[in-house]
This record gives C-alpha cells, sequence and structure tokens, in this order.
C-alpha cells in the first residue's frame, strides 16, 4: 500500500511538470507586423531589425525594407516577391530552391558564427510599405523540430 502511494505521488509531481513545461501561444502584435510564436519568446532590441524575439532554444529578426528603400535594387510596390526574392538571393551571394506557400516565400541553409553552427529559415512577405524579411534561427543539431515550427510560425504572419 506504501508503495503503490508513493508511485502516485512520484507520477502526480511528474504530470504536473511535465503540463509546468509547455508552452502556449503568444501573438505578438506591433505597429504593422503581427506573429503568433510561444510565451517562451520574449521581445529584444538588435541593432537592424525592426523586431527582435528570442527564446532558449530559437530566435526571429524581422525587417522591413520600404519601397522607396530598394529602390535602388529597381524594386517597386509594382514588384513581386519573385523580384525580392531574386534581389535577396543576388545581396547575399545565395542560390538556394525558394519554397512558395499562400501569402509567402522562404527557404532555408545553415550559418555558422563564432564557432557554432545553426539552421536558418528566412520568409519574405509582401506589405502595402515595402518587404518583410524574417530569419528564424536555431542551433543546428535542433534542426529537425526547428524546421516544423519555423514553418508554423512563419504561417501565422500578418503584415499591412
Amino acid at each position: 500500500m506504501r508503495k503503490n502511494l508513493l508511485f502516485l505521488i512520484l507520477l502526480f509531481i511528474f504530470l504536473v511538470g511535465l503540463t509546468g513545461c509547455a508552452t502556449k501561444e503568444k501573438l505578438f502584435n506591433k505597429d504593422n507586423f503581427k506573429i503568433t510564436l510561444t510565451d517562451a519568446f520574449k521581445e529584444d532590441d538588435y541593432k537592424g531589425a525592426n523586431y527582435y524575439f528570442i527564446s532558449k532554444k530559437a530566435g526571429l529578426t524581422v525587417l522591413e525594407e520600404s519601397y522607396d528603400e530598394l529602390a535602388k535594387l529597381n524594386l517597386s510596390s509594382e514588384s513581386t516577391l519573385d523580384d525580392y526574392a531574386n534581389a535577396v538571393m543576388e545581396a547575399n551571394g545565395k542560390n538556394i530552391k525558394i519554397n512558395k506557400e499562400d501569402n509567402f516565400y522562404y527557404f532555408t541553409y545553415d550559418s555558422t558564427t563564432e564557432n557554432d553552427r545553426y539552421y536558418d529559415m528566412s520568409a519574405l512577405y509582401k506589405g502595402k510599405n515595402g518587404f518583410w524579411l524574417l530569419n528564424f534561427f536555431g542551433k543546428y543539431d535542433d534542426r529537425e523540430d526547428l524546421k516544423n515550427d519555423f514553418l508554423k510560425y512563419a504561417k501565422t504572419v500578418n503584415v499591412d
């Protein structure tokens, strides 16, 4: 009897611990940008980005490039996501397969900084005032989990 009671107590503690670690969806609603991540993400500042979100496992930089800024690359409000994607590839010296979703394009790649290897996914959107470049990143060893998470997050983006 005492063994069973101890087992039930330990099982209860284990189950409470599991639910305490679960993350919940969280909407980040900025002026002209919305995304649903999890409550594990916190907003922070990052030089060169409009918005920056970070968690223990992953991060996200968000950059809006206005049509005025992109005019030097011959991009305008008449340009398509294809045009912007090609300009991003050219500017970064990359030739990566671009995947197309209903309202955004994305591509994945690996990067290395300070001896750490990362898995990255960049997502591209067209808004009223310019194009948006989102860069999701996380440790390369976590890439299998991150692939699904990043795509799920990218599908929730709404830009004005």
